[in-house]
């Protein structure tokens, strides 16, 4: 009696296909890539060049002459800086301790301040820059530099002597009691600085 094969209900059949029926041989050997190597390395190479070209240039080049007018950028900047500084005097204790820790604190931004204004100073002409600047080493705290910059300019070239003299006033004596006197610097001032944070604690000074 012939035995027949059984084959299991349960057991999964493999699919006919024609690709199937015929047993591929195994891949031998390894197949080249896409890229050749040395061109890989040839764009690796460029790749890093160029990457330290453009970090040379950002380093070697200052920040102010990307800008185009930076006298009057710095002044805003600066001016709007530590007029949110001044307000959160009045802001309460939360409100000062997130700003602070979102954006740092106010000696942190004078630093920064003195030292963009410096470098400011170093190239440009406009006499104004280093009243501001004078004005913020003197906010800072630093009086003594404030003073010492407006004792060089009193023979220097207009309007640099009244600078001196608005700085010397602001900081450098008492209240001022001549009524004729506060008038006349309050109306130099209002010619010679824009309306401003600046403006507004040179004046506070010269009261």
């Amino acid at each position: 009696m012939m035995e027949t094969d059984t084959v299991p209900l349960n057991e999964p059949q493999p699919p006919q296909s024609w690709w199937r029926a015929t047993d591929a041989p195994p891949p031998v050997g390894i197949y080249p890539g896409r890229f050749s190597p040395r061109i890989t390395l040839l764009a690796a190479l460029f790749l890093v060049g160029a990457l330290a070209m453009v970090v040379w240039l950002s380093a070697s080049s200052s920040k102010l002459e990307r800008v185009e007018a930076p006298e009057q950028a710095l002044s805003l900047m600066v001016s709007r800086t530590m007029d949110v500084h001044e307000g959160l005097k009045r802001a309460r204790p939360w409100e000062q301790w997130l700003f602070t820790w979102a954006s740092g604190d106010r000696e942190a931004e004078q630093t920064h301040a003195i030292e963009w204004y410096r470098e400011l100073a170093r190239v440009s002409a406009d006499p104004v820059v280093p009243l501001q600047l004078a004005i913020l080493q003197a906010e800072a705290g630093h009086v003594s530099q404030a003073l010492l910059s407006a004792h060089d300019w009193a023979e220097a070239e207009d309007p640099l002597p009244q600078f001196a003299d608005l700085v010397m006033a602001a900081y450098g004596e008492g209240p001022v009691h001549d009524a004729d006197r506060y008038v006349a610097w309050q109306a130099e001032l209002a010619e010679l600085l824009p309306a401003g944070w600046f403006y507004d604690r040179l004046a506070e000074g010269l009261a």
